[in-house]
């Protein structure tokens, strides 16, 4: 996937997800930035696919506290633990929205250390993932093929995959992947 980028006042790009991620991290771009993925709409950079978990850096994800706008209401600040805790009783889903920097509005599904909480373990082995590289979704495959895709270094855990056929995660966030890494 590619995306250009609104930023004062010019279109820039476009851009594939892995180098909008490089320029979030050097600054260039903020997660409120607008990006187009499809030609049409203009969203927050924050709401392209792949691009949320960058905005929180690895180290800071076991200490995050996350907003949850449900029924009309912010509820929270959850810390990610509890929040797993509460997507297994039911009491939020994957597309409930929810923020981690005070700032931007993404689905549950797309905070980091959250999407393995969506895919019941009773289902990770008969799980089957699109992965997008180079521009191209390839698959689908099954969570014991990609960890063998993983090994053979023909992916990343920075590829993008799609589990549920609407969101878009990093592969490392499929369940089941993340010891594989």
């Amino acid at each position: 996937m590619k995306a250009y980028v609104h930023k004062d006042g010019v279109n820039l790009g476009p851009y594939p997800v892995s180098q909008l991620k490089k320029y979030l991290e050097a600054k260039n771009f903020t997660g409120d930035d607008l990006a187009c993925c499809d030609g049409v709409n203009w969203i927050k950079l924050s709401q392209v696919p792949g691009i949320a978990e960058t905005l929180v850096p690895k180290k800071e994800q076991s200490t995050l506290n996350v907003y949850v706008h449900k029924d009309g209401v912010n509820l929270g600040p959850y810390p990610v633990s509890q929040l797993k805790k509460y997507l297994e009783a039911k009491n939020f889903t994957g597309d409930d929205l929810a923020c981690c920097d005070g700032v931007n509005w993404i689905k549950l599904s797309q905070v980091p250390g959250i999407a393995e909480t969506l895919v019941p373990k009773k289902e990770q082995s008969t799980l089957n993932v699109y992965v997008h590289k180079d521009g191209v979704n390839l698959g689908p495959y099954p969570v014991s093929q990609l960890k063998k895709y993983l090994e053979a270094k023909n992916f990343t855990g920075d590829d993008l995959a799609c589990c549920d056929g609407v969101n878009w995660i990093k592969l490392s966030q499929v369940p089941g992947i993340a010891e594989t890494l």
